[in-house]
């Protein structure tokens, strides 16, 4: 079994700017995800980037939902019509 590596950490402010202590394998998704983040919030503020963002995310699951939809009301047994 391997010897374990000594836990080394780094001062990282937190969001409410109280000082936290992070491993610093976990400190650089946060360099990471901040600028892209930023750079993400400008670009959402354009409608022409916005729009289609927003069909991307929500055509999917339409295409789902009319598709389950229309195999279940292919079958006759499903919803039988009444006389």
């Amino acid at each position: 079994m391997p010897a374990s590596l000594p836990h080394r950490t780094t001062s990282v402010t937190a969001v409410s700017s109280v000082p936290v202590a992070m491993p610093i394998a976990a400190s650089w998704p946060r360099r990471i995800a901040v600028p892209l983040m930023e750079r993400f919030k400008v670009e959402y503020a354009d409608p022409l980037f916005r729009l289609p963002m927003t069909f991307t995310e929500i055509f999917p699951v339409g295409v789902l939902v009319s598709l389950v939809t229309a195999a279940l009301l292919r079958k006759s047994t499903l919803l039988p019509a009444r006389r």
